[in-house]
This record gives C-alpha cells, structure tokens and sequence, in this order.
C-alpha cells in the first residue's frame, strides 16, 4: 500500500503515460473502456489454467466470452485498448470487432500500462506486467476462476505448495485483505469479479461499471456544467 503512491507518480506520471491518458480521454470519453493484456510468447500454453500457477496463457477465448457477454448486458458502446500478443489480438477481433471498437496499443511499456490503468475494466494475463497494472489502477478488473485456489469461502491466487502452506499463504493473504479494507468490505464493494469461460455479470458489478463512466463525464457535476437538478 505505502508503495503505490510512489509507483503511481513514477509511472502513470511519466509524460508518455500522461499523453496517453489524455488521448483516450478525447477518443473514448462516454463508451466503456476495457483494457486486455495478451501474454503469449514464452508463456506456457495449456490445454487446462493450472490452479495457483503463473506463467501461464490465458485462452483467448476466454477473452471473447467476457467481451461478448458484457456487450450482450449493457446497451453502451464498449471501446477495447488491447496490449499483447499479435496473433490472440487477432482472433480477438476476428470475433468481437463487430460489437466493440478495438485499439491496439503500441507504445512503450509504460505507456501500454498506463493506457491499461486508465481503463474502466480490466481482462488481465496472468503476468506480472497486468498485476502491476492493477495495483496501480482504480479500475474494475476479472480474474479466470478456474486459475483460482479455493479455501474456507475464499478464492486466492496462492496455492501451487504443498498443502500446510498453502494453508497458511491463504490465511496470511485473508488477514491482510480484512485488514486493511474492514472485514466485511468484500461484501460491499469488491473490485475483481471471477469469471469462468461462460462469463455472469453480477448486477452490483455492472451498475458499478456504468458509475465509473457517469463519473467520468462528469454528468450533474455543478462546477463543470454550472447547475445541477434538484433532488425529487
């Protein structure tokens, strides 16, 4: 937590990263921006995510369920920013570039990241570089579920050692998110959702999504538009 600050000024305050944000601001102001990091190349491709293992390439088709199932709940445009492997980005678009409009990016790394945090929603890599970006951004972001280790009611990215510690690596990592965000918080307001292949929006999360974009345009803001409506 004391290291975000700090990251976020160095890196999401870099010029290139400002100019970027900024670009999207003008590109895509009232459409939902989804962010999606491809990592292919000398990541491990399997038939099956192993649980609790990094390294490894998320299915594209993974991706697309998200895409198409979240077009299929919101009556909004959705403007995908796409960062990553050439070939997953084209059979991306082969399939979803008919219900959303898709950006590739293709700047430096930090301005890649900065494009990916300044979005609504986040379809990470299971990869250092998206755990990063989402350490840094406020946005909504997914996780695949199956990738997941389940334990006493909680799904945790550990648990790839042998069972007494993984046990305790759960536990630890239980305390710390009650810790520091109250310890009924998850059930109030939660940033990632698990989704398997056939994704399921729940209604909290989307009305959360579609709040974020009201935020940002500002809509019955008083000292941008010069009044507000009264309440009823």
């Amino acid at each position: 937590q004391r290291a975000r600050p700090f990251l976020q000024s160095k890196i999401l305050g870099h010029p290139g990263a400002v100019r970027v944000a900024s670009a999207m601001d003008s590109d895509s102001t009232k459409k939902i921006r989804v962010g999606i990091h491809f990592r292919g190349g000398d990541f491990q491709k399997t038939e099956d995510l192993q649980k609790a293992t990094f390294n490894q390439v998320v299915p594209v088709d993974w991706y697309i369920g998200q895409i198409s199932s979240l077009s299929a709940s919101l009556d909004q445009e959705i403007v995908l920013y796409v960062a990553g492997d050439a070939e997953m980005i084209g059979q991306l678009d082969e399939k979803v570039g008919s219900i959303a409009t898709i950006r590739r990016l293709r700047g430096t790394s930090v301005e890649d990241l900065a494009a990916l945090a300044h979005c609504d929603l986040v379809l990470p890599s299971i990869s250092s570089f998206s755990m990063l970006t989402l350490f840094l951004s406020s946005a909504l972001y997914t996780w695949p579920s199956w990738h997941l280790t389940e334990d006493h009611g909680y799904s945790s990215i550990w648990g790839s050692e042998e069972e007494p510690k993984m046990g305790k690596k759960i536990t630890q990592a239980v305390r710390h998110s009650d810790y520091f965000c109250g310890q009924h918080s998850r059930n109030t307001y939660q940033r990632v959702v698990a989704q398997p292949m056939v994704a399921a929006w729940p209604n909290a999360f989307r009305e959360r999504l579609l709040e974020q974009v009201d935020m940002r345009n500002a809509r019955g803001d008083l000292i941008y538009h010069g009044s507000i409506r009264e309440e009823a």
